[in-house]
């Protein structure tokens, strides 16, 4: 039986990155409200409707349909477990999503465009 830990403690890791995402962005939206007078909008884990889906969503499921796919067919080829196809995609699927969607989270928290690593020139041009 596989230990849930890893994948609790990435999923909380991914959740944790969006109260910081909105105390890096709170700022300007404050000084924007101060200078137009109207209310800034409130960060938001989901995307409104009409805006794009955040990069860390859009990896994330493209992590985790690789992580379903792979997975499966990992655990077919090993000669010493007892083969669970819709386990393996169910773990892989979370795994990938974590993993990838998690490290695109980190990225864009540590290194995106209005992060102050950026205007450092920590993360290059």
């Amino acid at each position: 039986m596989t230990s849930p830990i890893p994948v609790v403690v990435g999923l909380a890791l991914c959740l944790a990155l969006a109260p910081v995402q909105a105390q890096r962005v709170a700022p300007a939206a404050l000084t924007r409200v101060a200078a137009h007078e109207t209310p800034a909008p409130s960060p938001s884990f989901a995307a409104a409707p009409g805006r794009p889906m955040p990069g860390w969503l859009k990896w994330g499921l493209v992590g985790a349909g690789a992580g379903a796919v792979t997975f499966p067919l990992l655990g077919g080829l090993a000669s010493d477990s007892n083969h669970q196809p819709a386990r393996d995609a169910a773990l892989g699927a979370a795994a990938g999503f974590v993993i990838i969607g998690g490290g695109v989270a980190l990225w864009q928290g540590l290194c995106g465009p209005d992060s102050a690593s950026r205007r450092a020139g920590m993360c290059g041009r």
